[in-house]
């Protein structure tokens, strides 16, 4: 019997450093961790699908997704919209077929189809010419030899093997990829940028923010002010309190697009308070006290005299003077 047409993929890409994508941190910007999982679980509902659309036409369809979302009818269109204006997908598609995809997606959906087919078509002309020959045939007419030869082909697989194997290969040239501020060779970086590193708060994407760097230094941005920015911005952090998690990522605070770094031309102006004489301030204390359990005792006094006696005029403090 032959075996059911493949369609769809099981993998697609997904890089440990996703978080720090603009387009991710645009959209997380806007709905936390919402945003997050909005985009990739509709990227693994695409990917899945026979042509690297998702269909969302139909209202039960459509429903479905929302609840799978973890999101309410309401926050759907205004989250996808904001994934169209982002750039996630594309709003041309959507608005003529009511299908969630983008030309990236569409482009590698169709070089793995390619891949596919292309196996497919091997394997058939080599079990042509095994019936033909007779060969790796058992008494029971079962083909014999390695399982893994018979193994349905993923070519998503294979692409994921790869990225694993190139990603093993980079980490024996460096073991100390794991670190943050030594994601490659320092002789990577220009010395600029090295300076930049140095002072700037948070030491993640490093590569990242150093392509971001170039692209600056490109458009003829100077390198000193961008430090000097890099340290107004950290001093900022520092005054505020800002935890790391919460920074901008150096890809973020160098993008060309949006140049957070201008946000931060001059350094942070911290408010001095006033010191405090704690000896005046207890000088001035022992005095209203002092005062106080006078006009007390002159009001027991006045009590036992019988005489009339004006609680306020006892028990107040002269004015100008503080407790």
């Amino acid at each position: 019997m032959a075996r059911p047409k493949k369609e769809g993929m099981d993998y697609f890409p997904h890089d440990t450093d996703a978080v720090g994508d603009d387009k991710v941190e645009a959209m997380m910007a806007l709905y936390g961790n919402d945003g997050y999982a909005f985009y990739f679980i509709l990227l693994e509902r695409i990917y899945r699908s026979a042509n690297g659309e998702l269909d969302v036409s139909n209202f039960t369809i459509r429903t479905n997704l929302i609840k799978k979302l973890g999101i309410s009818q309401e926050q759907f269109h205004p989250m996808l919209e904001a994934a169209f204006e982002i750039g996630m997908f594309d709003r041309k598609i959507y608005e003529t077929r009511q299908c969630i995809t983008s030309n990236g997606v569409k482009k590698r959906h169709s070089e793995v189809e390619k891949m596919r087919d292309k196996w497919r078509s091997k394997k058939d002309k080599d079990g042509e010419n095994s019936s033909d020959s007779g060969e790796n045939t058992g008494e029971n007419g079962v083909i014999s030899g390695d399982n893994e030869s018979r193994e349905e082909f993923s070519p998503e697989k294979s692409a994921q093997r790869k990225v694993k194997e190139s990603k093993s290969s980079k980490n024996n040239k460096n073991i100390r990829t794991n670190s943050p501020d030594s994601e490659s060779d320092d002789s990577d970086y220009s010395d600029d940028f090295k300076q930049f590193w140095l002072v700037y708060p948070r030491k993640t994407g490093k590569k990242v923010a150093y392509n971001k760097w170039l692209r600056l230094i490109k458009a003829k941005k100077d390198s000193m002010l961008l430090i000097q920015c890099a340290e107004n911005y950290s001093a900022h952090c520092r005054i505020n309190g800002t935890e790391e998690r919460f920074m901008l990522h150096g890809s973020t605070f160098l993008d060309p697009k949006n140049e957070r770094y201008t946000d931060f031309l001059e350094p942070p102006v911290q408010t001095a308070k006033a010191p405090i004489n704690n000896n005046q301030t207890k000088d001035k204390f022992s005095q209203n006290k002092d005062l106080l359990l006078s006009r007390m005792q002159e009001g027991r006094h006045d009590r036992r005299g019988n005489n009339r006696i004006d609680v306020t005029d006892y028990y107040s403090l002269p004015t100008g003077t503080t407790e």
